[in-house]
């Protein structure tokens, strides 16, 4: 997709609310980890937790306010 490695920032109002911005926001954290990779993927949120990740899947770098 891209030749050097690059690293993705998500700033979020929330991440586990039921919203349609944090499932939003939890499809494209998704689609990033698929295609970069958790290591390269951090999320910053301004309330709430990292959310949920199923067991054995990649979760991102994360931090809440």
């Amino acid at each position: 997709m891209w030749r050097e490695p690059r690293r993705f920032l998500v700033l979020t109002p929330a991440l586990d609310g039921a919203d349609g911005i944090s499932e939003l926001s939890r499809q494209a954290i998704r689609t990033l980890v698929d295609q970069a990779g958790a290591d390269r993927v951090e999320v910053w949120a301004l309330e709430g937790g990292v959310g949920r990740f199923p067991a054995g899947e990649a979760a991102p770098a994360f931090r809440a306010a």
